[in-house]
C-alpha cells in the first residue's frame, strides 16, 4: 500500500480509539481565522501529501512543518492546505512496525529551538538526542487495530507525546516502512530482523 491518504488515516486512526489533533483542510484565509476565533490553540501547516525532497549537489530542499503566527501575510485563497491543532511536546516518536511488534524511539527535538517543530530541521552536526522507548500497552493495540484494518504489516509512524496532558498524539503513517534512523540510534538491529522476516515468508510462498 502507497500514497496513503492522510486525511482517511487520521479518521481511522480516531475510530481506532488514538487521539489525533484537530484538523481542518482548508483554502480561505476567512476559514483560518475563524477557527482561531473560536479556539485558544495555536496552528501549524503541513503538506496534505507526502513531502518532496530536491536533492542537489550542495545540499537538498524539503517541505516542513509551520506554525501560523501572521494572519496578515496570508492571501486571502490558497491552495487548499492541511491545518492541524499544534500539540506541545514532550517528545515525539518514530515507530517502526513489523509484523506485530513496535520498535519506537523517542526524539527529544524539543530541545532545540529549530527542530521543535519539525526534527528534520536539524542540524547534521547538532542532531536531537535519540533513545528507546516503550510505547504503552494500550496505544499499542489501537495501533494494531488500526494497521490490521488497513492490511499493513510493515511501516513507520509518527507520534506525539503531549506536554500538556500527556496523551499520544498520532500524526501519520509511513508505509514504505522507515527504519535505518529508528534502528541505528537504538540498537534494535532491524535490518537483521527484516531479512530474517523475509526469509521466513520466502519459505512459506515456496511451500
Amino acid at each position: 500500500m502507497s500514497g496513503l491518504n492522510k486525511l482517511d488515516t487520521l479518521l481511522l486512526a480516531e475510530n481506532c480509539g488514538l487521539d489525533i489533533p484537530d484538523s481542518y483542510v482548508i483554502s480561505q484565509k476567512a476559514q483560518l481565522t475563524d477557527i482561531q476565533r473560536t479556539s485558544n490553540k495555536s496552528y501549524i501547516s503541513k503538506s496534505v501529501y507526502e513531502p518532496h525532497f530536491i536533492y542537489q549537489k550542495n545540499g537538498a530542499f524539503s517541505m516542513f512543518t509551520k506554525e501560523i503566527k501572521h494572519l496578515e501575510e496570508i492571501p486571502d485563497a490558497f491552495f487548499p492546505s492541511l491545518i492541524q491543532e499544534k500539540i506541545e511536546k514532550e517528545y515525539e516518536l518514530r515507530v517502526f512496525y513489523i509484523n506485530g511488534e513496535f520498535y519506537t524511539m523517542a526524539i527529544f527535538s524539543q530541545e532545540d529551538k529549530e527542530t521543535e517543530l519539525d526534527f528534520r530541521k536539524q542540524d547534521l552536526e547538532k542532531s536531537s538526542k535519540m533513545v528507546p522507548y516503550k510505547l504503552p500497552s494500550y496505544v499499542e493495540k489501537n495501533l494494531t487495530n488500526m494497521l490490521n484494518l488497513m492490511k499493513l504489516n510493515c511501516c513507520s509512524l509518527d507520534i506525539i507525546k503531549s506536554s500538556t496532558d500527556n496523551r499520544y498524539y498520532f500524526l501519520e503513517i509511513n508505509p514504505t516502512g522507515e527504519f535505518g534512523m529508528t534502528s541505528i540510534p537504538c540498537n534494535y538491529e532491524l535490518f537483521k530482523k527484516i531479512a530474517l522476516t523475509l526469509i521466513e515468508m520466502d519459505k512459506h510462498e515456496n511451500v
